[in-house]
């Protein structure tokens, strides 16, 4: 009898143990996530853009809000138009810098652009999104729907895109995450969709934190990853788009290159092997400045205004887009 009183004593004491270390786990992961919530904040704010930034962060606790980047229509730029041009229509693919973060609408790299060529411009660029995104919004049936003809399809390159197709991305604006693909045991391209627990891991800030930190962690099979990709990608918009021309800017801004020995000729291969017209930033006029980092905006990360401005003259002119005459 006092033996079995003993063991339920001591069973209660284990029971109160795991249950206070429950308690403590659960405060510190608290403690951590709510740090990391301001060390976010605190990294990403200057390139927010939608005015109240807690607007904009709140929007994260919000579980409805979490869905893959591509199927927010609000993530996408309305597209700068000049009527009767949509059989030679440019359509702009990339991340921030595409997107032109920091910059008034009218300032944009899609504005610039159709201004200067006269033609209409849609920018289907999303923050914080690599590759793998741009194939996914590609791939949807919708874009027909949206974009009936184009001409020419222009993703804008970084070299952080390789890491950003091998890491969960987050849109920083809105709660959404980017695309995600694999190479199976075969080599071959599949998508990954994520379901709502895997949504819900992915949205922690400390989880976030981690992933920036892999971000930077280069990798040989980055290449192989994005290869299939942008094999897919091409073969994409060669069956939706027939006569249209994909063009790739490379922006090369000095953003960890070094870390990337011989990129130019992995890049240039797979480029070659896909009919894909190749550019980079390093070989215009501006170049130079461009990579010592002189035309970047007051975030320290995208490019200015007058940084699209040098840009877009020569790159028109290298990449063979006509010029609409009025």
């Amino acid at each position: 009898m006092f033996r079995f009183e003993l063991n339920r004593f001591e069973g209660g004491n284990i029971k109160k143990i795991i249950i206070s270390n429950a308690i403590l786990f659960l405060l510190t992961l608290i403690i951590f996530e709510i740090i990391s919530f301001f060390v976010i904040l605190f990294r990403y704010y200057p390139v927010i853009q939608n005015g109240d930034a807690w607007s904009s962060w709140k929007s994260w606790f919000s579980l409805k809000q979490l869905c893959q980047v591509e199927d927010a229509t609000t993530s996408y730029l309305f597209p700068y138009r000049y009527k009767g041009t949509e059989d030679s229509a440019v359509v702009l693919l990339g991340c921030s810098y595409a997107w032109g973060a920091g910059l008034k609408y009218s300032d944009k790299p899609s504005s610039q652009l159709a201004k200067y060529i006269k033609n209409t411009v849609y920018n289907k660029s999303i923050c914080s999104t690599g590759t793998s995104s741009v194939l996914y919004i590609m791939s949807q049936d919708k874009i027909k729907k949206e974009i009936p003809k184009a001409k020419y399809f222009v993703y804008i390159f970084l070299i952080d895109h390789l890491r950003r197709n091998s890491v969960i991305m987050q849109n920083h604006l809105y709660n959404q995450f980017s695309a995600k693909y694999a190479l199976d045991k075969n080599g071959d391209l599949k998508f990954i969709k994520l379901n709502r627990l895997q949504y819900l891991f992915y949205s922690s800030y400390l989880y976030r934190l981690w992933e920036e930190r892999k971000r930077f962690k280069q990798d040989e099979n980055d290449y192989l990853l994005f290869g299939a990709i942008m094999d897919k990608l091409s073969a994409t918009i060669k069956e939706k788009y027939p006569d249209s021309e994909f063009i790739v800017l490379f922006y090369d801004d000095n953003f960890y290159n070094k870390n990337y020995m011989g990129h130019n000729k992995k890049l240039d291969d797979i480029c070659k092997r896909n009919n894909i017209k190749l550019i980079y930033t390093s070989d215009f006029k501006c170049g130079k400045d461009i990579f010592d980092k002189k035309y970047i905006g007051s975030d320290q990360i995208h490019p200015t205004k007058e940084a699209w401005e040098k840009i877009i003259p020569e790159f028109v002119e290298v990449a063979g887009i006509k010029k609409r005459r009025r």
